[in-house]
Parts: structure tokens; sequence; C-alpha cells
């Protein structure tokens, strides 16, 4: 049986960043360290004041510690790490690039769309991750708290469920499912029909994340003999 520290450093690293960053954060706002006033998203603040970094901490941040934070991380320990593990086993950059896409989409509608007062991103990205997990792996047999059992593919809308019945605003799930849809449509089902990818994972960011999960962990290879030699596994 693998001690606390040998299960935190076999976390794939994408899923080991936000866990950490969302624990860190959580504990520093509780312990009064960080003052979450300086993270959240204000786009008044960005381009009145250029205070630039909110574009980026806005997602370090999902709520402090209560039930339904600890859903949140369940749902990044339960899909986020077994999705990066599986599907993105080898392809970390595609992952990585993954949520630089649904970041900028979810930046780009609270832009738009002010009225819905998205302050912090950080819960919609984990149903955007939610999302996909449930599209490859549609036919996987799930539960939620033990008591209702369904498939993969319904998961995301069992949690939209959930929340309108325990009268929680229903935004953060429906931007991420919306969102996740996006990446998936334009990432895996539009190429296969038409052999074009639109969301094909720059180059730059590639060898960015090849140089430095080479340097933080010499398991991790992400060459282009096993990127060609791998693809996605369809849920449809």
């Amino acid at each position: 049986m693998s001690s606390p520290g040998e299960w935190y450093a076999s976390l794939p690293q994408v899923s080991k960043t936000c866990g950490t960053v969302f624990l860190v954060t959580t504990i520093g706002a509780m312990m009064q360290v960080i003052d979450v006033r300086t993270l959240y998203l204000d786009w008044y603040l960005v381009t009145r004041k250029m205070q630039v970094w909110r574009l980026v901490t806005c997602f370090s941040f999902i709520g402090g510690f209560s039930m339904r934070y600890l859903v949140k991380i369940m749902l990044l320990a339960n899909h986020g790490v077994p999705l990066e593990r599986s599907t993105y086993q080898y392809r970390t950059a595609d992952y990585v690039y993954m949520h630089v896409f649904s970041g900028l989409c979810l930046l780009a509608i609270s832009f738009v769309f002010p009225g819905l007062q998205l302050s912090f991103l950080g819960s919609p990205l984990l149903y955007v991750v939610l999302y996909v997990w449930s599209r490859n792996f549609s036919d996987s047999p799930v539960s939620i708290m033990g008591f209702l059992k369904l498939q993969g593919f319904y998961l995301p809308w069992a949690y939209l469920g959930i929340d309108l019945i325990m009268g929680m605003s229903p935004v953060e799930c429906l931007l991420g499912i919306f969102v996740g849809h996006l990446y998936y449509f334009f990432g895996t089902l539009y190429p296969l029909r038409t052999g074009r990818n639109p969301l094909a994972t720059p180059a730059w960011l590639k060898n960015m994340v090849e140089n430095g999960t080479n340097g933080s962990n010499g398991q991790q290879r992400y060459t282009r003999q096993t990127w060609q030699g791998r693809g996605r596994r369809l849920a449809d």
C-alpha cells in the first residue's frame, strides 16, 4: 500500500498541478495568507487598472472547504486523473491545450456576458474535464455517492440535475458542458469527418511541454512517434 507521498508523486502532471493549486489557494484563503479579492476576475480591473494576472488567477480558486468543494476535488481525482492517464497518455501537450482552449472560451464568455457574474472560472473548467471524460468513457458504469448509478455519458447532466435540485446556480455546470462540447466536437469529431483539425496543438506548446515533462519526470515522454501512434477513443 503506497504512502500519501507516493500516491501524490504518481499523479499525472496536469491533474496534480490543478489539484495542488486549488488546495493551496483554499488553505491560503482560510489562513488569510491569500486574499481572494486579488484573484477574482474583474474586467474593469483587468482593462482599466492593468491587473492582467486576474485572467489566470481566476482559475485557481474553487471555493472554501465544504461538501461542494470535496465533490469538485473528487471530480478531478475520479475523472480528470483517469482521463489524463488514458486518453491523453503520452499526449500531455494536448491535455494542456484542452485546458488553454477551454480557459480562453470561458474568459470570452465572461467578457461578452457580464451578467453571468463569473468571478472564478476554476469550477467551470472542472466541468469541462468532466464532459470530455464522459464522451471518452460514455459506456463506463459510474455512481454518484454510491446511490445514483448511470452510464458515464450522462454524468455531467446528473451533476447539473443535482445542482438544480439543491437550489444552486446551474451556470458553472452548463458552461462546462458547452465549452467541453466545443472542444470535443472541433478536436475529435470534426477532424474524423473532415480530416482537418482546427484545434491541433501548436508545435511550440508541444516542445515546451515535452521539455518540461522530460525535466521533471523522465518517465513521461511526448515524442512525435508516440503521438502519431495513438488515437482518441470515441464513445459515440
